[in-house]
């Protein structure tokens, strides 16, 4: 697919740029397979609509759109890539098609107004800081994700629960400062938690496979403040 209009530039199916700066509602056309890279870059726009033709949201597709509100992801996208909606302080709503299998580092980085539930149904892997202070958030839902990177939920404070797949690793300040998660049992996939794991988890009562401690895996810090840590 190709086209040149006041309001897109696209070239083999890919959104290259986004041109009206005082569009509001935008609705992408059929045919897109990716959004490149910065195409939506601190635009305006409030409302996208994307469509079931896309594959991939690359990095920084959308960083800094501090108007949106809202952003329904397709089943057909496989990929988010690195910072794709990073500081889009404004987001509310956030849908994750079940297509999705990759989120990237930083990829919700500040967006700070998400509200409710997230979940991925197959998604398989989280980058680094991906939902750092996504504060508003009750619950994270991820039952295939195998991958969790550092701070990947630093400052989400309101997070009550979280499901993860059979992960291997809790990385430094995966966990950091989520004070309103309550329970959390580490699974026997674990084999190691990093420094700060679980830092400042005021209120959270940890189960954590005894081999761990045994073994020395347990970093630095990595229960600070946590209200009880049960060894099984």
């Amino acid at each position: 697919m190709n086209l040149e209009n006041k309001t897109f530039t696209i070239k083999n199916g890919v959104l290259l740029k986004f041109k009206d700066t005082k569009a509001d509602k935008i609705v992408i056309p059929d045919g897109v397979v990716s959004i490149g890279e910065r195409a939506f870059f601190t635009s305006r726009i409030r409302y996208v609509k994307l469509p079931e033709s896309l594959i991939n949201i690359e990095k920084k597709a959308f960083w800094g759109c501090n108007c949106l509100k809202s952003i329904v992801i397709p089943d057909s996208v496989k990929t988010i890539g690195n910072d794709a909606f990073a500081m889009c302080e404004r987001l509310e709503q956030l849908v994750i098609g079940n297509g999705v299998e990759k989120i990237g580092c930083r990829a919700f980085l500040y967006c700070k107004g998400i509200v409710g539930n997230v979940s991925g149904k197959n998604v398989k892997s989280i980058g680094d800081s991906a939902f750092k202070n996504c504060r508003y958030v009750n619950r994270f839902e991820f039952p295939n994700c195998t991958n969790i990177g550092d701070k990947a939920f630093y400052f989400c404070y309101n997070m009550e629960s979280i499901e993860l797949g059979e992960i291997s690793r809790i990385g430094n300040r995966t966990f950091c400062i989520c004070h309103n998660l309550e329970n959390f049992t580490v699974m026997e996939s674990v084999q190691q938690i990093c420094q700060q794991g679980f830092w400042s988890c005021r209120n959270l009562t940890l189960r954590v496979p005894e081999k761990l401690k045994e073994s020395g895996k347990i970093g630095k810090d990595a229960f600070y403040e946590c209200k009880k840590v049960i060894y099984i």
